[in-house]
């Protein structure tokens, strides 16, 4: 099954992938306009949208320019902004009109089909993802083709009860959005055909929270399945793949769907459509139209194939045997490990191996299992590290998930008000300038803290260079700052004077810096709201530089001073108590030292002492 390629720059607003050298003489590009009437950043629409590119750029005529449009169903439904939009597209395409139109989704294809006689009289259109019931209400004219969408409703539920025999319910979710209303009526008339006298749970329309509630509470031998959910109970826009992966982690049944790209997020399986082969097959259907003779009549509709698809991983947890699968059902995320495919045999060499070396290991060198010994466990510590590294970045998800919605925020907002701009009379090209900066300078913040969170996950071998801790320090108060604003938890930073870099590696010590903060927000938790504060400094000491981290916490037990950096020591409810001694780890690699002690005023500091890089100690 082909996998959503990375979001291609077409699904986010226009893309001219031919554009002719300044100065030659060549003949006028031919243009394709596709519309879009459904999210550019779900993972189908931009798998759909490279497969489409793509195949069109390779099998269509040469001298190609592809634009992509996103309709704004806001706009579209709207009868006083929709003559201005139809304006816009005159202004935009009435001097050079495109030579086809292809609309994808069921929007697309009636805004294309209403306004081609004032847009695009003469150019005919392709569509693709409708699904026929309403290509037929359309009935659109005979320079209209394109690939419908089938709906693997009935052939999903059918895989359902064949692979679940026992099943008596059906937990049956849908969406609020237009789009979802319109997909539910089809799916409850092929619930009740194939469901036959099964018990309905009817989820549909409730809060995403409501229906995760529900569906972590279902009666035995019941099953769970939805097709769309672009909007909740509460009016809240939804991505499909963080709805289906929030209630598979919720669901106590297995889940079924239709859609390719939703298997391995914890859906069992069903009859899938893969929308990338949808757009392949999109884009040679447009080639073909493009590339026919003068008069010629357009090709014939097709339809989007579906098969069946399951994950490997689903089919063991719920106990389903493979085989119950129907004859050409796709396997996904297979176990291929040589211990999958052929465990007995490993297992009883292995025990005639085990029999074998019992015999032998008195002709063991302690050299050698000492070497082995050591090698494991810088291993075994290499990887406590990088897990420790995935608590910590897991523990500021939701730091990490408000950092990253100011700026994605502010690109949707000004996205918009740009638009609206362009869709007025006398459009402030001014205002839409400073709009598109906006957009670039958010996108470029969010870059950044992506760029930072991808480093502190990445699992290298020590790789020092010199390092400003001062500028650390920054990246690790930065990254847990939305963290610290909603513990009411005040960070000061102080960097001292003359303060020289430091020989290290930058991902070992943010991961110091991050739990010493983060231990230090959990010190003061228990603090009044105003004497919650954290602090950290720099200075430099004799070839050194010294950081410190204070807290205005209770302070660390007389009794539990000297071992807070032994392994498996907390002292709080929930720790493993690996953290600090990581931290230890990671500063003795560096040839440092690292110590705890209590403030006299109350409260905590740690102090973590690195050598000054080399040609910096008289600095220091």
């Amino acid at each position: 099954m082909a996998r959503p390629s990375r979001l291609s720059g077409a699904a986010l607003g226009v893309l001219f992938l031919a554009v002719p050298a300044a100065g030659a003489s060549l003949p006028p590009a031919r243009s394709v306009l596709v519309l879009y009437g459904f999210d550019p950043f779900a993972p189908a629409v931009v798998a759909f949208d490279t497969a489409l590119h793509t195949t069109l750029l390779a099998e269509g005529p040469p001298e190609v320019t592809i634009h992509n449009e996103v309709l704004d169903p806001e706009v579209v439904g709207d009868p006083l902004l929709q003559p201005k939009l139809r304006a816009w597209y005159v202004v935009r395409y009435g001097a050079h009109p495109p030579e086809l139109v292809v609309a994808v989704g069921e929007m697309a294809l009636q805004f294309a089909l209403e306004g081609r006689a004032e847009l695009w009289p003469e150019a005919p259109v392709v569509y693709s993802g409708v699904d026929e019931k309403v290509v037929d209400r359309l009935q659109p004219p005979p320079d209209v083709t394109g690939v419908l969408r089938r709906p693997g409703v009935g052939e999903t539920l059918e895989l359902a009860l064949r692979l679940l025999p026992d099943t008596r319910r059906v937990a049956f979710f849908a969406g609020t959005a237009p789009v979802d209303r319109a997909v539910e009526v089809g799916t409850r008339a092929e619930l009740e055909r194939v469901a036959g006298a099964l018990e309905l749970i009817d989820l549909a329309g409730l809060p995403l929270r409501a229906m995760e509630d529900r569906v972590a509470r279902l009666p035995p031998e019941t099953i769970v399945f939805g097709v769309t959910l672009f909007r909740d109970g509460t009016g809240r826009s939804i991505r499909g793949t963080e709805a289906v992966h929030a209630l598979a982690s919720r669901a106590d049944a297995p889940l079924f769907t239709t859609h390719a790209h939703l298997v391995g997020l914890g859906v069992l399986g069903g009859w899938v459509t893969d929308y990338a082969q949808v757009g392949e097959q999109t884009g040679r259907l447009a080639a073909r139209v493009l590339g026919r003779s003068p008069g010629a009549a357009l090709p014939p509709r097709e339809v989007a194939p579906i098969h069946p698809a399951v994950d490997a991983r689903q089919l063991a947890r719920w106990h389903v045997p493979e085989s119950r699968l129907p004859p050409g059902t796709e396997i996904l995320f297979p176990d291929t490990s040589l211990w999958g495919r052929h465990r007995r045999t490993i297992v009883s060499v292995l025990a005639v191996l085990l029999l074998e070396a019992s015999l032998i290991a008195f002709l063991l060198v302690e050299r050698r299992r000492r070497r082995a010994a050591e090698a494991e466990s810088r291993a075994s510590q290499e990887r406590i590290a990088h897990i420790n590294r995935l608590g910590t970045i897991a523990e500021l998800s939701g730091s990490l998930a408000h950092e990253l919605s100011g700026p994605l925020g502010a690109v949707v907002n000004n996205a918009r008000a740009a638009r609206r701009l362009l869709l007025q009379d006398s459009p402030d090209l001014k205002e839409v300038r400073t709009s598109l900066g906006d957009i670039e300078s958010a996108a470029d913040r969010a870059g950044q803290v992506i760029g930072k969170l991808r480093s502190v996950l990445r699992k290298d071998e020590f790789r020092p260079g010199r390092l400003d801790l001062g500028r650390l320090i920054q990246d690790a108060v930065r990254l847990v700052r939305s963290e610290a604003l909603r513990r009411r938890v005040t960070v000061q930073v102080a960097a001292g004077e003359n303060v020289p870099p430091v020989l290290g590696d930058e991902v070992m010590l943010l991961q110091v810096l991050l739990n010493l903060l983060l231990n230090a927000l959990d010190a003061v938790a228990e603090q009044p709201a105003g004497r919650r504060s954290v602090a950290i400094a720099t200075a430099a000491r004799s070839g050194a530089v010294e950081v410190s981290v204070g807290d205005s916490g209770k302070g660390i037990p007389a009794t539990a001073l000297e071992g807070v950096f032994e392994p498996f020591f907390t002292t709080k409810p929930h720790g493993l108590g690996m953290g600090l001694a990581i931290c230890r780890s990671i500063a003795e690699t560096h040839g440092g030292r690292i110590v705890a002690e209590n403030r006299p005023g109350g409260g905590a500091v740690v102090r973590l002492t690195l050598p000054a890089a080399p040609g910096q100690e008289a600095a220091a």
